[in-house]
């Protein structure tokens, strides 16, 4: 059984990275409005803060969602790009007689690099929606 792996996650998942950045920064902006006295600030930066740690959460369990309940298949690496930091990843695999594509947003690490078009790599599929898959190498 492949086991999940919180660092490689928030290293290679744009959406989860995008979202631990965005609630690191905002934290200084609401201590500093706190200690000012300005609670209108502290409302604001606030409430966006709180939003970001619930899509950080969501994200985080629907990835790890993956571990607890899925199917383990080979797949096949049909495009990837970046662009600066950030980039998508591309692929296909067969279930039985059908087959389907799926692609994620990527961060630009060494283990994205690794990545190559036509390469085999090793997915994790839900057990009861096999339209969603994730690279099981990029979180575990």
């Amino acid at each position: 059984m492949i086991k999940f792996s919180f660092v490689k996650s928030i290293k290679n998942d744009y959406a989860l990275f995008g979202s631990a950045i965005v609630v690191i920064l905002l934290i200084p902006f609401v201590v500093y409005n706190i200690v000012k006295g300005e609670f209108n600030a502290v409302y604001v930066f606030g409430s966006i803060d709180l939003c970001f740690i619930f899509l950080f959460l969501w994200r985080l369990l629907v990835i790890k969602s993956y571990f607890n309940d899925s199917i383990e298949l080979e797949g096949t690496i049909t495009k990837i790009w970046f662009y600066k930091d950030r980039g998508r990843v591309e692929f296909y695999y067969k279930i039985e007689t059908r087959e389907f594509g799926k692609g994620h947003a990527i961060m630009k690490t060494k283990a994205t690099l690794a990545l190559n078009k036509g390469q085999k790599v090793k997915l994790l599929i839900k057990n009861r929606n096999h339209q969603k898959a994730i690279i099981a190498d990029l979180y575990s």
